[in-house]
């Protein structure tokens, strides 16, 4: 049973490790830049700027979503004039 735990810790390190650092803002924390270290921060809907460096990262709550267009166009009206 230890040896599988093991197996299972190493395996989502090893996850980790090949998905880099990701520093994320995360409303209601502390938050440290990673530049500087500092924690004051300029916060927007997508990311939050470093007050001190200018470092951007993105927002917790936003990174977790799945990305998706803006708009998209189901007819084109130069394919409907030929």
């Amino acid at each position: 049973m230890q040896l599988q735990s093991d197996i299972q810790s190493q395996s989502r390190t090893m996850g980790l490790a090949a998905r880099g650092f990701r520093p994320l803002y995360r409303a209601g924390s502390v938050n440290h830049c990673p530049g500087c270290g500092q924690t004051q921060w300029h916060v927007g809907r997508m990311s939050a700027e470093c007050a001190h460096c200018g470092t951007a990262i993105p927002l917790a709550h936003v990174a977790a979503q799945p990305m998706q267009p803006l708009f998209h166009v189901t007819e084109s009206a130069t394919i409907l004039a030929a």
